[in-house]
């Protein structure tokens, strides 16, 4: 009895055996002290270019930090409606909501969140398919340190926000 042989198609992505292709680079943000390193596995090969996926890294990372802005009620959502789905803007919302009711209360807790900028420090992810990319986001709001996982999916013919969590 031979054993059974699976055969993969080269479109159906990641092929066992073989290393995925990896997207490294750094992303000059201005109030970091440090350029931010990103580091983006593609379980799919020839999907983006090295300079689309730099610009994925970019996005992801500015989406994070502004999604903290608004949560932390410092900037407007109405920033990110382009960039993100309303369903998305509307959880970052409520989050805001919730974080203004402790802020009235906490004074220390205020000042930290509300006049202390957002800091990223990294950026992981993977590109799940040619149409999704997930990433998380290392980031520092008055001195605390947070992480947002973001999902990007092509929508149309660009690339939206469909998750933005931060926690």
């Amino acid at each position: 009895m031979q054993p059974v042989q699976y055969v993969i198609f080269p479109s159906a992505g990641f092929v066992h055996g073989r290393t995925p292709p990896v997207y490294e680079g750094v992303i000059h943000v201005e109030l970091s002290a440090e350029p931010v390193p990103y580091r983006i596995v593609a379980v799919i090969d020839d999907a983006m270019t090295d300079g689309q996926m730099h610009a994925m890294a970019v996005s992801g990372c500015r989406v994070a930090c502004l999604a903290a802005d608004v949560m932390r009620g410092s900037l407007s959502p109405a920033i990110l409606r382009r960039a993100v789905e309303p369903s998305c803007v509307g959880k970052l919302e409520t989050m805001a909501y919730m974080m203004d009711g402790r802020m009235r209360v906490d004074d220390a807790y205020r000042a930290r969140m509300r006049y202390l900028p957002v800091v990223p420090f990294s950026v992981d992810g993977m590109l799940v398919s040619a149409v999704a990319l997930e990433l998380a986001v290392h980031l520092s709001v008055g001195g605390e340190s947070y992480w947002s996982n973001l999902r990007f999916e092509v929508r149309g013919s660009r690339w939206m926000c469909t998750v933005a969590d931060i926690g």
